[in-house]
């Protein structure tokens, strides 16, 4: 079973503000595709009452799920469909950042790492596989 398989169905300890504080957080949007979003709402309802001082959350969507982690980072988990015949993976990073810097930091995800990056307003999306609409 591969880590992201795993998503929700580790065991948990108490994540005090110091350890938040230490792991730093992703000033953006991590985003996850699954397989299965029931089953991925099902493991992080049972983790909701061990990681009850945390900053986990999670809100289920019509089309994904929104979660934030023990440490405050925020995952989009989309069901695969969107993102080519990608039915398990990391499709996208989303870095928000001032608005007049976002298309620079795009051109630099396209131009030196030859990575498929947009610029939308005040975030960066910097993209591992094709998005279908």
């Amino acid at each position: 079973m591969g880590n992201l398989q795993r998503l929700g169905q580790c065991r948990s300890r108490t994540v005090s503000s110091a350890d938040r504080r230490a792991a730093g957080t992703a000033r953006g949007r991590i985003g996850v595709v699954l397989p299965n979003l029931a089953a991925l709402e099902r493991r992080l309802q049972r983790l909701r009452k061990p990681l009850r001082d945390t900053a986990f959350d999670f809100q289920v969507r019509k089309q994904w799920v929104d979660v934030t982690c023990p440490w405050g980072n925020q995952l989009r988990c989309p069901a695969p469909g969107n993102w080519g015949d990608m039915q398990l993976g990391l499709p996208y990073v989303e870095f928000q950042v001032p608005e007049a810097t976002s298309e620079g930091i795009a051109a630099f995800y396209r131009e030196v790492m030859g990575a498929a990056a947009i610029s939308l307003k005040a975030r960066a999306e910097v993209r591992s596989a094709s998005f279908r609409n």
